[in-house]
């Protein structure tokens, strides 16, 4: 087990239940509490291994909070009491859906939780490229006078008004059309790129549909990503189809790290041809940032208001499903 972890209590769900946090604390307490425990809460900087498995005998289900590396080794799962393991999020792409199902591991995510925050987190991105809040208030707090209309111009220059231009939005599932129908109220034409979807959402919505990503990609003003990370979408965003955006685009990504090639991001707003960029999400830990002045990058800035009740919610369902 790569990190040292304290025991906490999740409600009174369950008299087995123990929060398994990434904070330090004794080491004999840590196996104290997953020798009795039936259920742990692990951060995504967790690994679990066989070893840590076999000692843990008790723990039927494993709960992983977060976005980031795997943190359990299905495969080494066999002949052990693991039953399920559960993501805390819609992606289940860090874990081995395969092996555990070859193993009778149950693997369940919360495809509902966090929609809400998702989309107006995405919106707040948006509308910081579009009118500068952030650079503006960065420059402010570090002393910048702005005073008088040049000093105004200089810092503001580059902010540009939302009505009229095309947000593109790469998957209208729930946040995709949480996102669209907040956008709506600010003015923007909407178009979308998603394959999967049947007939006609676009008409109930007042939205445009583009049938393949190239167009919508040369529509788009500002493009949001609202999708899975899957083989197909890995890196769908990469110096090709950069290249066929709008120059001065803006990108925005509140999904998955891995859809954007971050290496031809950073070349695109180096050269301009992207005007600014916000990520709440990344492909690589530890992440790197991007140090250009047209971009900015929040860590998961979303999760932190609703997360709490969803694992309450959902880890009841699941403890009485499968335990």
């Amino acid at each position: 087990m790569n990190s040292i972890l304290k025991e906490g209590y999740l409600g009174t769900l369950h008299d087995s239940v123990k929060l398994v946090l990434d904070v330090v604390s004794i080491f004999s307490e840590i196996l104290k509490v997953l020798n009795e425990a039936v259920v742990a809460l692990m951060w995504h900087s967790i690994t679990l291994e066989r070893e840590d498995l076999e000692k843990f005998k008790a723990l039927k289900v494993v709960v992983r909070i977060g976005t980031g590396i795997d943190n359990i080794d299905v495969k080494a799962a066999t002949d052990l009491a693991l039953k399920v393991v559960v993501r805390i999020g819609t992606g289940i792409d860090n874990i081995d859906v395969k092996a555990a199902t070859d193993l009778g591991i149950a693997v369940c995510n919360t495809p509902g939780d966090c929609v809400e925050e998702v989309a107006d987190t995405t919106m707040s991105l948006v509308l910081n490229m579009y009118r500068k809040t952030f650079w503006l208030a960065k420059a402010v707090s570090e002393g910048k006078k702005v005073s008088g209309v040049e000093q105004v111009r200089e810092l503001a220059s580059g902010s540009t008004r939302i009505r009229d231009d095309t947000l593109g939005i790469i998957g209208l599932g729930r946040v995709g059309t949480a996102v669209a129908l907040r956008a709506k109220a600010f003015g923007f034409k909407i178009c979308f790129f998603d394959p999967h979807l049947p007939e006609g959402v676009d008409k109930s919505l007042g939205i445009e549909r583009c049938y393949n990503l190239d167009d919508m990609l040369f529509k788009a003003d500002c493009l949001t990503l609202h999708c899975p990370l899957t083989d197909e979408t890995r890196h769908m965003i990469n110096d090709m189809t950069i290249k066929q955006m709008r120059p001065g685009a803006f990108i925005v990504n509140t999904s998955r790290g891995g859809l954007i090639q971050e290496s031809a991001l950073g070349e695109a707003l180096k050269s301009g041809h992207i005007k600014a960029a916000a990520l709440d999400v990344h492909e690589h830990e530890p992440f790197d940032p991007l140090t250009m002045g047209n971009f900015f990058y929040a860590s998961f800035i979303y999760m932190y208001i609703y997360i709490y009740i969803c694992i309450c919610m959902y880890i009841y369902i699941y403890i009485h499903t499968y335990i």
